[in-house]
């Protein structure tokens, strides 16, 4: 037990969320007694025939014919033992696989131990988290019936049933892994509603879900734990909203337990009034994690259609949430479709009807397309084809494009854009908050960072998160300040590193500028934190960056507001397609990549010592992760000096397209 890590951890709760966690864990010490055995008890159980109110037409004839075809190729994988799982392909697993395996450390978690007594952080014991987890949420059978709902071939439904039937055999009430995290059990419910939904045609089905008493004790068992251990305050992020968006689904989809219509309005209503608190006016989640917006959206799409197919669907509130996010990730994209990146990232679904390679925000915007903007459209995906079957219309529930510069206000996020296609410029400046809530688990220290595209392609990225868990100090490396483009001071982070999920100061971030007009000469974008304000002589960092559509140059100026002169490093992380020439100050880029070739000079403020560095392990530097678990080598260009007040660092980008 890291007893320093706890007391950090204490130290970010109010003296209300200590008095619930500590009834918490009294309660949870109170059901020990009832692990391993039957959660359904005598009398909880309705009487009467139980019917799902969840189904889907036995075809998906309207399933464009390359999505379907991707689907089916991706479940005969899945049928073949091609499982994969983040950077993992796992191949040669059993139909019954086993749901305790890292395969990144060989190691088992703790299968029969009571849930609560888990030493869930403890990599040495449950080997990497996400990588056991994964799996259990139970994306594949969706995957699985989805092939179904499309063919109507039998072994695709059997597949499914036989990993759910292994799942619940092998998992009893709160033992084991599975048991320890509420966002698991909550993910769980929503695919068992959709795998359910997907065979509602398959003969088999009553007798997989309403007729099995395995499932009927899993249901009443995931419903019954997610009510009484919601995450509290420090923690009610977006794991909350997974715990609350399963049970709400659940209650209504499945209504037949005595609890069954208190837990989906209770869950109903505080799921609604989550959402709108962990959303901003701009319409971007509040975790100032690019990727768990996506995760979010997700999850307000599956569950809002669940409740529909369930005849109990949310009002007009919910649905302007959704269209207010779907207007956010549309508005923040490149030229070619590509999300920002910047805070965590972990290649979580809320939901996953269509396999991996598809892409999910194209899946999302054309959901949106269809729902809010009240016309139907072709689906290009089989999310879209499921939302056609569901039928749902909600025009005008998502705000009209900003247009071509945009600016999200209260989440701190601008984006400049000039021209198109393979010759846009595409610069996302990072002026937001650490993160959300006390602890800002997903946040990473980038305050005034940014990323820069040409037609799609990185020159300056954003590194990405690698890991969580698994490895310490590469978790802190690409949470650092120095693992994104901004000016690091004294060494220091913006905000002291807690460990893992945990910050124990922030930066906060005021915009002074801002030019977004497609008339005005030069796009601005002006702002500044106070991370290091904590400095024994505080500093303000500053930052300008100008992007002249002309001339196509990024003019990127920083300087500290303080009363002696500082230790800086300036980081530039190109993007895995760059080549580079470094002499001195003068950095000369070259890339060629299917969506286009080009060049660029960055002229590096000569005031600093300039460094390139490439794969570096001890300390970590120089290095990218496209998704959760992958790393590749970059080049990292790191100028080092000192920074009297007020001198001006300036960085100009010129950009050629070939």
């Amino acid at each position: 037990m890291n007893l320093d890590w706890y007391w950090r951890r204490l130290s970010r709760m109010s003296l209300g969320e200590m008095g619930v966690r500590a009834q918490t864990g009294l309660r949870q010490a109170a059901w020990r007694s009832g692990a391993g055995g039957p959660a359904l008890r005598d009398g909880s159980l309705l009487p009467g025939l139980r019917r799902s109110r969840t189904g889907l037409p036995p075809r998906c004839a309207e399933a464009a014919a390359s999505a379907a075809s991707a689907l089916i190729l991706y479940a005969d994988g899945i049928l073949a033992g091609d499982w994969p799982v983040f950077s993992v392909e796992r191949q040669g697993v059993p139909a019954e696989p086993d749901w305790f395996l890292d395969p990144l450390t060989g190691l088992r978690a703790p299968q029969e131990t009571y849930c609560f007594a888990v030493p869930h952080r403890r990599r040495e014991i449950v080997g990497d988290l996400k990588h056991v987890w994964e799996p259990s949420r139970h994306q594949a059978a969706v995957t699985l019936a989805t092939a179904w709902w499309i063919t109507g071939e039998a072994r695709y439904a059997e597949a499914a049933a036989r990993q759910l039937t292994s799942w619940w055999r092998e998992n009893p009430y709160l033992r084991g892994i599975h048991w320890t995290s509420g966002i698991e059990l909550g993910l769980r419910l929503l695919s068992w509603i959709w795998i359910r939904a997907l065979l509602s045609g398959w003969p088999g089905c009553a007798g997989l879900f309403e007729e099995n008493p395995a499932f009927l004790d899993q249901l009443y068992g995931h419903q019954k734990y997610l009510a009484s251990f919601p995450s509290p305050e420090s923690s009610s992020n977006n794991h909350l909203l997974a715990e609350l968006a399963g049970l709400a689904a659940a209650a209504a989809a499945f209504p037949w337990f005595v609890e069954s219509e208190a837990w989906a309005r209770e869950a109903r209503e505080r799921l609604c009034r989550e959402i709108e608190r962990q959303t901003a006016p701009d319409g971007l989640n509040v975790e100032q994690a690019s990727e768990y917006h996506r995760f979010v959206l997700e999850l307000l799409w599956s569950t809002g259609l669940a409740a529909e197919l369930a005849g109990a669907g949310f009002g007009a509130g919910y649905w302007r949430v959704a269209g207010r996010m779907s207007a956010a990730l549309r508005d923040s994209l490149d030229g070619r479709g590509r999300e920002p990146r910047y805070g965590d990232t972990d290649g979580g679904r809320g939901l996953a009807f269509d396999p991996p390679a598809t892409d999910p925000v194209a899946a999302l915007l054309g959901a949106a397309a269809q729902v809010f903007g009240g016309s139907p459209r072709p689906p290009g995906s089989i999310f879209e084809a499921v939302v056609a079957a569901v039928d749902l219309r909600r025009p005008g529930a998502m705000p009209e494009c900003q247009g071509l510069s945009t600016v999200f206000a209260t989440s701190g996020h601008v984006f400049l854009r000039a021209g198109t296609g393979a010759e846009e410029i595409w610069v996302h400046c990072d002026c937001g908050p650490l993160g959300y809530l006390s602890i800002a688990a997903h946040g990473h220290a980038d305050a005034l960072s940014l990323e820069m595209r040409v037609g799609g392609v990185d020159i300056l990225a954003d590194p990405g998160t690698y890991l969580y868990h698994a490895d310490p100090p590469w978790r802190r490396y690409f949470k650092s300040t120095l693992a994104h483009n901004t000016l690091t001071v004294d060494n220091c982070d913006q905000a002291d590193y807690g460990g893992g999920f945990l910050w124990l100061s922030r930066a906060d971030c005021v915009m002074e500028e801002l030019e977004l007009s497609p008339s005005a000469p030069l796009l601005v974008c002006q702002a500044r934190h106070d991370g290091y304000r904590r400095l024994a002589d505080p500093a303000i960092h500053h930052r300008r960056t100008a992007l002249d559509p002309a001339t196509r140059v990024v003019l990127i100026e920083d300087w500290l507001e303080a009363k002696a002169a500082h230790a800086v490093a300036l980081a530039f992380h190109l993007g895995p397609a760059m080549r580079l020439e470094l002499d001195g100050a003068t950095a000369a880029l070259t890339w060629h990549e299917p969506e286009g070739s080009g060049s660029a000079i960055l002229n590096l403020p000569a005031a600093l010592d300039w460094t390139a560095h490439r794969g570096e392990q001890d300390p970590p530097l120089g290095w990218y992760s496209r998704h959760y678990g992958h790393r590749e080598p970059i080049t990292t260009l790191i100028g080092r000096g000192t920074l009297l007040p007020g001198t001006r660092l300036s960085t100009r980008v010129s950009i050629n397209v070939a």
